[in-house]
This record gives C-alpha cells, sequence and structure tokens, in this order.
C-alpha cells in the first residue's frame, strides 16, 4: 500500500471530516523495469484549477495506491505524480461521482510529455502550450489559456480608408470579378478568404461598403470602391483567417448582408478564448451592410483566428464580403 491521505489535506475539505464520503483510488506504478523514485509529489486538479500542488510522500512503495479525499462533485479529477530525485511523471483524468468511490491508474515514465514545462503532462494539461502550473480556468470556460476573444457590429454603410485602417494588411474583394482580390502592398497576405464547399461566388459592384486605398497591390488606388464578393443560399458563405499571437489584436470585417439572416464564428486555434459568435438579421431601413470588429489574442505565438460567415435564412436577398483590415 502506498499510502492513503486525509480527505482535509487533499481537497480542502473540513478537519477531521476522513472518511470522505467521495473519493478516488489511484494506482501507482513504474514504467517497465524503471527503478522506483525515492519520494513522490501528489498534485490533484479540479476543472477551475489545483486543490493540492506537489503534497510529498516519502519512500513509496510501487507499485501501491493512494487514496484521495475530493469534494462532493460530479467533476473530472486531473491526478499528477512525480518522482525524483530521478524525475518521473505520470497522469490520469478521472471521472468522479459524488458519494462513491471512483478509480484511475498512474504509469510514472522519464518520457512523458510535458511541452510547456509547467509540470502537468500534456495529456491532463488545460493548456498544453502555455505554462500554467496552477491550472487555473477564472472565467470557467474549459481552457486557462490566457487568449481574448470578443466582437461587436454595427450595421453601416460609411466609408473606410484601408490604408489608413489596416496597418499591418487589408483585403478588398472582387473589383472585377469574383475571386479578384486587391490587396495592401506590404501586406504579406496575411488575410485569407475562402468561399465554403457550398458556395459559387459571385460579384456586385454596386451595394458594398465604399473602400478607399492608395497602397494596394495588383490595383495601386481605388476610391469609393463598392464591390463584394456575393454568396446567395442557405448554407453558402465564406471562411477568412488573419495571424493570431500574443500581441493583441483588432480585425475589421465589412460585410454584405440584405433580405437575410447570417451567423458569424471566430475561433482561436489554440483555444485559448471562448468562440465569438453571432446572428445577424437583415431589417427594412437597415444598411445593407454590417461592419464587425473582433479584438483578439492567443495564449502563444504562431497561431491562427478563423472566421466563418454562413447565410442561415434566405428571403431572396445575398451576403457577402466587402473588405477586411
Amino acid at each position: 500500500m502506498l499510502k492513503t491521505l486525509p480527505a482535509c489535506l487533499l481537497a480542502g475539505l473540513l478537519a477531521g471530516c476522513w472518511p470522505a464520503p467521495t473519493s478516488v483510488l489511484v494506482t501507482v506504478e513504474v514504467a517497465g523495469s524503471a527503478q522506483a523514485p525515492d519520494q513522490l509529489a501528489v498534485s490533484d486538479f479540479d476543472p477551475s484549477g489545483a486543490l493540492v500542488r506537489d503534497h510529498a510522500i516519502d519512500k513509496p512503495v510501487l507499485p501501491g495506491s493512494l487514496v484521495l479525499g475530493v469534494p462532493d462533485a460530479d467533476q473530472v479529477l486531473r491526478v499528477v505524480v512525480t518522482g525524483s530525485p530521478v524525475r518521473m511523471v505520470g497522469a490520469a483524468s478521472i471521472h468522479v461521482l459524488p458519494y462513491q468511490r471512483s478509480y484511475g491508474g498512474i504509469v510514472l515514465s522519464a518520457v512523458t510529455l510535458d511541452t510547456d514545462g509547467d509540470g502537468v503532462p500534456d495529456s491532463v494539461d488545460n493548456c498544453a502550450s502555455v505554462a500554467n502550473p496552477d491550472q487555473r480556468d477564472q472565467d470557467q470556460n474549459g481552457v486557462a489559456g490566457t487568449g481574448t476573444l470578443t466582437g461587436s457590429s454595427v450595421w453601416s454603410s460609411a466609408a473606410v480608408d484601408l490604408t489608413a485602417e489596416g496597418t499591418l494588411d487589408w483585403s478588398q474583394y472582387a473589383q472585377v470579378n469574383a475571386l479578384d482580390v486587391n490587396r495592401k502592398s506590404s501586406g504579406n497576405a496575411r488575410i485569407t478568404l475562402t468561399p465554403l464547399v457550398t458556395t459559387t461566388p459571385g460579384v456586385n459592384t454596386s451595394f458594398g461598403v465604399p473602400a478607399s486605398w492608395s497602397d494596394g497591390f495588383p490595383t495601386a488606388t481605388g476610391s469609393a470602391v463598392t464591390s463584394y464578393v456575393l454568396c446567395n443560399g442557405v448554407g453558402t458563405g465564406f471562411t477568412m483567417t488573419v495571424p493570431a499571437g500574443t500581441t493583441p489584436r483588432t480585425v475589421k470585417l465589412y460585410l454584405h448582408l440584405y433580405s437575410s439572416t447570417a451567423t458569424i464564428n471566430a475561433h482561436l486555434s489554440d483555444s485559448s478564448a471562448p468562440d465569438f459568435n453571432d446572428t445577424a438579421t437583415w431589417v427594412s431601413g437597415f444598411p445593407n451592410n454590417i461592419v464587425y470588429t473582433l479584438n483578439f489574442n492567443s495564449a502563444s505565438a504562431l497561431r491562427m483566428l478563423t472566421i466563418t460567415f454562413t447565410q442561415t435564412v434566405d428571403s431572396g436577398g445575398s451576403m457577402g464580403v466587402c473588405a477586411i483590415t
């Protein structure tokens, strides 16, 4: 038997509460023929963060078992066991049911993957790309990253100066043909737009947001250009991507929407912030265009923000993309 640990120690419950009505029995063993460590450190995490960090057990006998007292809740408990002085780590995610004993197993290994080096193996880390040893999830969104993603919208057909607004990059669509793209000449084509597989893109040159620019390619300059790449039909739409990193950024989407309803979803590739979702419905008297402003950063570098714009109701109108900055 490795160790029986009191509930008040592992779960922060009141002293003298052992035996706990809810507990977890975890078997611990060493991979292969490796020598057992001289000391173990036990940590356990509920969905919000650490319950106990690095509780020491000297001279463990392995294989053996731990009994952990935990709060009376239906939840997933993550248990991490680290051996020393030769470092060996193992982890398990265990579904805990209140007022019952649940079971799990951990195998200690010297090659357990821990990409961010925070002592929590990737297999149970809620943000494996960024070190967060306490696994804290302050906003209760299921991830413990430091990313942010917020959005707002306004119905507007006001003119936009792409050169002034798109300091990193900008793109403007369908000046002549449906898939024509004018870009910031020094923008390195950071912005992409792809029609959904259900979509045959078209072009309209009359009702988009008036866009002007003076640093474009292949068309160097433009003045009050009102074109947009369009689609018609429920399920049609476009996917757009822009780079994301740890530095906060803003992207503005100049979208056309007339006599239709459409949804927009924005997702960070490292899932370090909850998705942004919205539904827009054109109403008679509204402008024919809607502008979305998304503020975002990911928890780690070299990530991507993906935005999907999809028509969900077609009342004989159209939707499309005018420009992105």
